[in-house]
């Protein structure tokens, strides 16, 4: 069965100067490897987490206000990441050396989770300020084939 799913994760930080609201978009495992349901009970695996990351920044990259599906986009993505255990081992190795830094990464490993970090710049004033103040989430729409557990 397809289902429309939405996810929210606290904005995290905010550039005042550029217009910039950072955050996670969904998280699927926490720090300990313990999958994460979101507020609507579900769960997106890190494997279909990272193909719709990468998906979105191939072809849609903007952000609108409340999933109202007829909305006008507000914002830019400017950053994009997804994390996972693979890519901590990556940046805690030295690029120049191909050392791996085993304290970095277990430093990584302890405050990272598994999922995709988002940045957006929203150039209207009134709408940066309403999602760096008065939202307290990113909340991403799609679409999805339900698999029970």
């Amino acid at each position: 069965m397809t289902e429309q799913i939405t996810g929210s994760y606290v904005v995290k930080s905010a550039d005042a100067e550029q217009q910039i609201v950072f955050g996670w978009a969904n998280i699927s495992l926490s720090t300990d490897g313990t999958e994460v349901v979101d507020s609507h009970d579900e769960a997106i695996s890190p494997d279909d987490l990272e193909a719709a990351a990468y998906d979105f920044v191939v072809f849609e990259r903007t952000s609108g206000e409340d999933h109202d599906g007829d909305y006008e986009p507000d914002g830019i993505m400017v950053e994009s990441m997804f994390f996972s255990k693979e890519k901590l081992t990556a940046l805690a190795t030295d690029p120049n050396t191909g050392v791996l830094d085993d304290a970095a990464l277990r430093v990584m490993s302890d405050t990272i989770p598994t999922g995709w970090w988002i940045g957006f710049h929203i150039p209207d004033a009134e709408a940066f300020e309403r999602a760096r103040s008065e939202k307290s989430a990113f909340s991403i729409e799609g679409v999805a084939i339900r698999e029970e557990a």
